[in-house]
């Protein structure tokens, strides 16, 4: 359920809508977050560059992404990547105030906001936990372990970035794996046999 489903014709006017562009710049790395804002459609990344101009993927943003509800009510709430969009689309945008008001009015919207807090915290854990690992075949065995054994994903490339990998790293250790008989890997899914 998207989080805007909440509020009624009254609530719905404090939300502003946005349109842009593939390849805009919608907030630069130091800009102050005033706000939240809820993908509509389209596709945005949060990324900066490492010193040799590598980007770094921080986090993708597709249809019901939230993104700014981290930082809003932050000491410090500026970002801390540039937001580019990757595809054309469009956002919803709840200004601070706005929003104060929603959460303080309205339960259904707190709750549904509580709820998009906490998975992004979990979410933020996992991927803590995941990096704590040193090898490649630990952050898979990990990220298998934590959805009973299966994962389905878009492409290798996606789930290597999840993993914090490089995607020719994770193809090789999945298929030493599958020639090991320790897992099945098909199509866009490994299973983990089970021992």
């Amino acid at each position: 359920m998207n989080i805007l489903d909440t509020l009624n014709n009254e609530e719905s006017r404090l939300i502003e809508q946005k349109s842009f562009s593939r390849g805009e710049h919608l907030y630069r790395e130091g800009e102050v977050c005033d706000g939240v804002f809820i993908v509509q459609q389209g596709l945005i990344k949060i990324v900066s560059y490492s010193l040799s101009g590598e980007e770094i993927i921080y986090n993708e943003l597709g249809r019901g992404s939230l993104f700014g509800n981290n930082l809003v009510f932050s000491s410090d709430p500026r970002f801390r990547g540039n937001v580019i969009a990757y595809q054309e689309g469009s956002l919803s945008y709840i200004k601070k105030e706005a929003l104060l008001t929603l959460l303080k009015g309205n339960e259904e919207f707190l709750i549904a906001y509580l709820n998009i807090q906490s998975d992004f915290g979990k979410s933020l854990n996992e991927k803590i936990k995941i990096l704590s690992f040193q090898s490649a075949e630990e952050r898979l065995m990990f990220y298998l372990s934590q959805r009973n054994g299966e994962i389905r994903f878009k492409s290798l490339s996606s789930l290597a970035e999840s993993l914090f990998l490089k995607r020719e790293t994770l193809s090789r250790l999945v298929h030493r794996l599958e020639q090991e008989g320790r897992l099945v890997f098909k199509g866009k899914r490994i299973v983990l046999k089970p021992e």
